[in-house]
């Protein structure tokens, strides 16, 4: 009875039933947390609802950083132009992530209380006009709130970045 246990054909069968299991349970993949695919960076929130994972290569990334206009970041100048009433100095702040600008604000720096006035104004209009476009796309008026000055100062100031951009 044991010769037939294990005869040749027994254990061809028993062989092809362990190649079909492995096969089967190797080629699902475990779960991570939430049930999402483990290693894949996807996940599944409360809903039930899949957010993909960030799959790109480093060398997609790296192509990505290369294509930007300005690396992400804030960046600051005091810009100092000429007005009727002598030179005027305003401190220009611009936050950029992925080309995006984020924030932007315009100080005057120790200006006449007319300059402080017009930059101000200009500071108050200026989100409004910048944030969530992109820089290098950037369309703004000749004239922000009544400071046609201010406005080609900032205008200059993110030409300037990208060409600073462009180079590195």
């Amino acid at each position: 009875m044991l010769g037939n246990l294990f005869s040749s054909k027994n254990i061809a069968l028993a062989l092809v039933f362990a190649v079909l299991a492995a096969l089967v349970f190797g080629c699902t993949q475990s779960a991570g947390q939430n049930g999402a695919p483990s290693g894949t960076g996807d996940k599944i929130d409360k809903t039930g609802n899949m957010t993909i994972g960030d799959n790109r290569t480093g060398f997609d990334k790296t192509q990505e950083t290369i294509e930007l206009a300005v690396a992400d970041g804030t960046y600051f100048t005091d810009v100092t132009y000429v007005q009727p009433k002598g030179n005027t100095t305003a401190k220009i702040s611009i936050t950029v992530e992925g080309d995006v600008i984020t924030a932007a604000s315009a100080e005057g720096v120790n200006a006449d209380p007319w300059s402080t006035k017009i930059i101000g104004d200009f500071n108050s209009a200026l989100p409004d006009l910048v944030v969530g476009k992109k820089i290098d796309k950037l369309d703004l008026p000749i004239n922000v709130a009544g400071s046609s000055l201010t406005t080609a100062a900032f205008k200059s100031y993110v030409a300037d970045l990208i060409a600073q951009g462009q180079q590195s």
